[in-house]
Protein backbone atom coordinates (compact mmCIF):
# COMPACT_ATOMS: atom_id res chain seq x y z
CA UNK A 1 0.00 0.00 0.00
CA UNK A 2 1.41 3.39 -0.99
CA UNK A 3 2.28 5.71 1.93
CA UNK A 4 0.63 8.53 0.00
CA UNK A 5 -2.84 6.97 0.11
CA UNK A 6 -5.28 7.72 2.91
CA UNK A 7 -5.98 4.02 3.50
CA UNK A 8 -2.37 3.55 4.60
CA UNK A 9 -3.07 5.70 7.67
CA UNK A 10 -6.05 3.83 9.09
CA UNK A 11 -5.53 2.14 12.45
CA UNK A 12 -5.84 -1.41 11.00
CA UNK A 13 -3.32 -0.59 8.24
CA UNK A 14 -0.84 0.80 10.76
CA UNK A 15 -1.33 -2.28 12.97
CA UNK A 16 -0.49 -4.45 9.97
CA UNK A 17 2.62 -2.37 9.32
CA UNK A 18 3.79 -2.73 12.94
CA UNK A 19 3.19 -6.47 12.76
CA UNK A 20 5.32 -6.71 9.62
CA UNK A 21 8.16 -4.79 11.27
CA UNK A 22 8.09 -6.97 14.39
CA UNK A 23 8.00 -10.12 12.31
CA UNK A 24 11.07 -9.01 10.37
CA UNK A 25 13.03 -8.28 13.56
CA UNK A 26 12.14 -11.34 15.64
CA UNK A 27 14.36 -14.39 15.55
CA UNK A 28 13.15 -17.95 16.16
CA UNK A 29 11.87 -18.45 19.69
CA UNK A 30 12.06 -14.75 20.55
CA UNK A 31 9.22 -12.99 22.35
CA UNK A 32 8.47 -9.30 22.77
CA UNK A 33 6.69 -6.60 24.80
CA UNK A 34 4.69 -3.76 23.25
CA UNK A 35 4.56 -0.21 24.64
CA UNK A 36 2.24 2.33 23.06
CA UNK A 37 1.15 5.91 23.72
CA UNK A 38 -2.15 7.55 22.80
CA UNK A 39 -3.04 6.53 19.23
CA UNK A 40 -0.26 3.96 19.45
CA UNK A 41 -2.28 2.06 22.07
CA UNK A 42 -5.10 1.64 19.56
CA UNK A 43 -2.69 0.41 16.89
CA UNK A 44 -1.12 -2.18 19.22
CA UNK A 45 -4.46 -3.32 20.63
CA UNK A 46 -5.76 -3.78 17.09
CA UNK A 47 -2.71 -5.92 16.31
CA UNK A 48 -3.00 -8.10 19.43
CA UNK A 49 -6.78 -8.38 19.25
CA UNK A 50 -6.66 -9.75 15.72
CA UNK A 51 -7.35 -13.48 15.91
CA UNK A 52 -5.52 -14.06 12.63
CA UNK A 53 -2.38 -12.28 13.81
CA UNK A 54 0.77 -14.36 13.50
CA UNK A 55 2.44 -12.69 16.46
CA UNK A 56 -0.16 -12.30 19.22
CA UNK A 57 0.91 -15.47 21.02
CA UNK A 58 4.52 -14.25 21.18
CA UNK A 59 3.65 -10.99 22.98
CA UNK A 60 4.45 -11.20 26.69
CA UNK A 61 2.76 -7.95 27.69
CA UNK A 62 1.23 -4.67 26.58
CA UNK A 63 1.81 -1.30 28.25
CA UNK A 64 -0.71 1.33 27.15
CA UNK A 65 -0.07 4.96 28.07
CA UNK A 66 -3.00 7.37 27.78
CA UNK A 67 -5.22 5.16 25.56
CA UNK A 68 -8.42 6.30 23.88
CA UNK A 69 -11.43 4.15 24.75
CA UNK A 70 -13.66 5.27 21.87
CA UNK A 71 -15.03 8.18 19.88
CA UNK A 72 -18.32 9.95 20.53
CA UNK A 73 -20.44 11.00 17.57
CA UNK A 74 -19.34 14.57 18.18
CA UNK A 75 -15.69 13.53 18.06
CA UNK A 76 -16.25 11.51 14.89
CA UNK A 77 -17.90 14.49 13.21
CA UNK A 78 -15.10 16.79 14.35
CA UNK A 79 -12.48 14.39 12.97
CA UNK A 80 -14.24 14.29 9.60
CA UNK A 81 -14.40 18.08 9.44
CA UNK A 82 -10.78 18.62 10.48
CA UNK A 83 -9.35 15.94 8.20
CA UNK A 84 -11.20 17.46 5.23
CA UNK A 85 -9.56 20.86 5.68
CA UNK A 86 -7.03 22.00 3.07
CA UNK A 87 -3.48 21.86 4.41
CA UNK A 88 -3.10 25.64 4.14
CA UNK A 89 -6.10 26.19 6.41
CA UNK A 90 -4.88 23.67 8.96
CA UNK A 91 -1.38 25.17 8.87
CA UNK A 92 -2.83 28.61 9.56
CA UNK A 93 -4.64 27.25 12.61
CA UNK A 94 -1.45 25.55 13.80
CA UNK A 95 0.52 28.77 13.38
CA UNK A 96 -1.78 30.74 15.66
CA UNK A 97 -2.15 27.81 18.05
CA UNK A 98 1.65 27.74 18.56
CA UNK A 99 1.98 31.44 19.34
CA UNK A 100 3.70 31.77 22.68
CA UNK A 101 6.08 28.88 22.10
CA UNK A 102 6.38 26.64 25.15
CA UNK A 103 3.51 28.56 26.79
CA UNK A 104 1.21 28.32 23.77
CA UNK A 105 -2.17 26.61 23.70
CA UNK A 106 -0.73 23.88 21.48
CA UNK A 107 1.69 22.93 24.27
CA UNK A 108 -0.50 23.50 27.31
CA UNK A 109 -3.15 21.26 25.78
CA UNK A 110 -0.83 18.27 26.18
CA UNK A 111 1.00 18.93 29.45
CA UNK A 112 -0.14 19.42 33.02
CA UNK A 113 -0.34 22.91 34.60
CA UNK A 114 2.61 22.01 36.85
CA UNK A 115 4.77 20.71 34.00
CA UNK A 116 8.44 21.74 33.88
CA UNK A 117 9.88 24.03 31.24
CA UNK A 118 11.88 21.14 29.84
CA UNK A 119 8.72 19.07 29.31
CA UNK A 120 7.03 22.03 27.58
CA UNK A 121 10.02 22.43 25.29
CA UNK A 122 9.86 18.75 24.34
CA UNK A 123 6.15 19.05 23.57
CA UNK A 124 6.77 22.15 21.45
CA UNK A 125 9.49 20.33 19.52
CA UNK A 126 7.14 17.41 18.91
CA UNK A 127 4.40 19.75 17.69
CA UNK A 128 6.75 21.56 15.32
CA UNK A 129 8.05 18.32 13.82
CA UNK A 130 4.56 16.94 13.20
CA UNK A 131 3.75 17.21 9.49
CA UNK A 132 0.31 18.53 8.55
CA UNK A 133 -0.46 16.03 5.73
CA UNK A 134 0.42 13.11 7.99
CA UNK A 135 -1.57 14.51 10.92
CA UNK A 136 -4.69 14.98 8.78
CA UNK A 137 -4.48 11.44 7.41
CA UNK A 138 -4.02 9.98 10.90
CA UNK A 139 -7.01 11.92 12.23
CA UNK A 140 -9.17 10.69 9.38
CA UNK A 141 -8.03 7.07 9.69
CA UNK A 142 -8.16 6.75 13.48
CA UNK A 143 -10.29 3.80 14.60
CA UNK A 144 -10.12 3.01 18.34
CA UNK A 145 -10.49 -0.73 18.95
CA UNK A 146 -13.84 -2.00 20.13
CA UNK A 147 -14.57 -3.75 23.41
CA UNK A 148 -14.48 -7.07 21.58
CA UNK A 149 -10.96 -6.39 20.28
CA UNK A 150 -9.62 -5.44 23.71
CA UNK A 151 -11.12 -8.60 25.19
CA UNK A 152 -9.25 -10.81 22.73
CA UNK A 153 -5.86 -9.68 24.02
CA UNK A 154 -4.48 -12.53 26.12
CA UNK A 155 -1.24 -11.09 27.53
CA UNK A 156 -0.97 -8.99 30.75
CA UNK A 157 -1.81 -5.31 30.24
CA UNK A 158 -0.71 -2.23 32.16
CA UNK A 159 -2.74 0.94 31.61
CA UNK A 160 -1.12 4.25 32.55
CA UNK A 161 -3.11 7.48 32.70
CA UNK A 162 -2.08 11.07 33.38
CA UNK A 163 -4.14 12.59 36.17
CA UNK A 164 -4.23 15.95 34.35
CA UNK A 165 -4.60 14.56 30.83
CA UNK A 166 -7.25 16.54 28.92
CA UNK A 167 -6.68 14.75 25.60
CA UNK A 168 -7.43 11.25 26.87
CA UNK A 169 -8.64 11.68 30.49
CA UNK A 170 -8.18 8.82 32.99
CA UNK A 171 -11.83 7.89 32.46
CA UNK A 172 -10.72 6.26 29.20
CA UNK A 173 -8.64 3.75 31.14
CA UNK A 174 -11.56 3.09 33.49
CA UNK A 175 -13.79 2.38 30.49
CA UNK A 176 -11.35 -0.07 28.92
CA UNK A 177 -10.67 -1.88 32.19
CA UNK A 178 -14.41 -2.26 32.61
CA UNK A 179 -14.39 -4.36 29.43
CA UNK A 180 -12.82 -7.12 31.52
CA UNK A 181 -15.29 -6.98 34.43
CA UNK A 182 -16.91 -10.30 33.51
CA UNK A 183 -13.64 -12.14 33.06
CA UNK A 184 -12.26 -14.63 35.57
CA UNK A 185 -10.41 -13.35 38.62
CA UNK A 186 -7.15 -14.73 37.22
CA UNK A 187 -7.57 -12.83 33.96
CA UNK A 188 -8.57 -9.59 35.72
CA UNK A 189 -5.53 -9.87 37.99
CA UNK A 190 -3.34 -9.49 34.89
CA UNK A 191 -4.98 -6.17 33.99
CA UNK A 192 -3.46 -3.26 35.95
CA UNK A 193 -4.15 0.45 35.87
CA UNK A 194 -2.12 3.30 37.33
CA UNK A 195 -2.97 6.99 37.35
CA UNK A 196 0.03 9.28 37.65
CA UNK A 197 -0.88 12.58 39.34
CA UNK A 198 0.07 15.98 37.92
CA UNK A 199 0.81 14.52 34.49
CA UNK A 200 -0.80 15.41 31.19
CA UNK A 201 -0.92 13.58 27.88
CA UNK A 202 2.87 13.75 27.67
CA UNK A 203 3.21 11.64 30.82
CA UNK A 204 6.21 9.70 29.47
CA UNK A 205 8.44 12.78 29.50
CA UNK A 206 6.67 14.80 32.21
CA UNK A 207 6.99 12.01 34.80
CA UNK A 208 9.52 9.69 33.17
CA UNK A 209 11.03 8.48 36.45
CA UNK A 210 7.60 7.50 37.75
CA UNK A 211 6.63 5.89 34.45
CA UNK A 212 9.85 3.85 34.22
CA UNK A 213 9.46 2.62 37.80
CA UNK A 214 5.85 1.53 37.28
CA UNK A 215 6.64 -0.23 34.01
CA UNK A 216 9.65 -2.03 35.47
CA UNK A 217 7.62 -3.24 38.45
CA UNK A 218 4.81 -4.46 36.18
CA UNK A 219 7.16 -6.32 33.84
CA UNK A 220 9.03 -8.10 36.62
CA UNK A 221 5.84 -9.08 38.47
CA UNK A 222 3.44 -9.96 35.67
CA UNK A 223 5.65 -10.79 32.70
CA UNK A 224 8.97 -12.32 33.75
CA UNK A 225 10.85 -12.37 37.03
CA UNK A 226 14.08 -12.15 35.06
CA UNK A 227 13.21 -8.56 34.15
CA UNK A 228 13.62 -7.50 37.78
CA UNK A 229 16.88 -5.63 38.39
CA UNK A 230 17.49 -7.41 41.70
CA UNK A 231 17.11 -10.80 39.97
CA UNK A 232 19.62 -9.82 37.31
CA UNK A 233 22.13 -8.60 39.89
CA UNK A 234 21.73 -11.83 41.83
CA UNK A 235 21.81 -14.41 39.04
CA UNK A 236 23.77 -12.76 36.23
CA UNK A 237 26.72 -11.57 38.27
CA UNK A 238 30.17 -13.01 37.78
CA UNK A 239 32.12 -12.55 40.97
CA UNK A 240 35.66 -12.22 39.59
CA UNK A 241 34.53 -9.96 36.74
CA UNK A 242 32.69 -7.62 39.10
CA UNK A 243 35.57 -7.52 41.63
CA UNK A 244 38.15 -6.86 38.93
CA UNK A 245 36.19 -4.01 37.42
CA UNK A 246 35.30 -2.56 40.79
CA UNK A 247 38.99 -2.33 41.65
CA UNK A 248 39.73 -0.73 38.30
CA UNK A 249 36.84 1.67 38.81
CA UNK A 250 38.16 2.75 42.21
CA UNK A 251 41.62 3.40 40.72
CA UNK A 252 40.22 5.55 37.91
CA UNK A 253 40.43 9.31 38.64
CA UNK A 254 37.12 11.11 38.93
CA UNK A 255 38.24 13.63 36.31
CA UNK A 256 40.93 13.00 33.72
CA UNK A 257 43.48 15.40 32.36
CA UNK A 258 42.88 17.18 29.09
CA UNK A 259 42.17 14.84 26.20
CA UNK A 260 44.90 15.42 23.65
CA UNK A 261 45.23 19.05 22.66
CA UNK A 262 41.55 19.77 23.27
CA UNK A 263 39.92 21.54 26.22
CA UNK A 264 37.84 18.44 27.03
CA UNK A 265 38.21 16.26 30.11
CA UNK A 266 36.59 12.91 30.89
CA UNK A 267 34.49 12.61 34.04
CA UNK A 268 33.69 9.37 35.83
CA UNK A 269 29.96 8.88 36.45
CA UNK A 270 27.95 6.08 38.04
Amino acid sequence: MSPNTRDAYTTPSLAELVETIIEEKLVDGQEYILIGHSMGCSILATLLGNETSRLSAKCLGLIALCPKAGLSEKERKGARVISALPSVVFNTFRYFDRRGGENSASVRRFVSPSSTREACQLQLEFNERSQTPTALRLIRGFRPPSEDVWQKITCPILFLAGGSDHVTPPSNVDTIVQFYSNFSKEKRARIKKIEIPEAGHGVMYEKYHHVCHVMAEFMSKFIKEEMCLSWQLEYLKEGKWILKNEEKWMRTPSVSGRIGSSMFKAMKVS
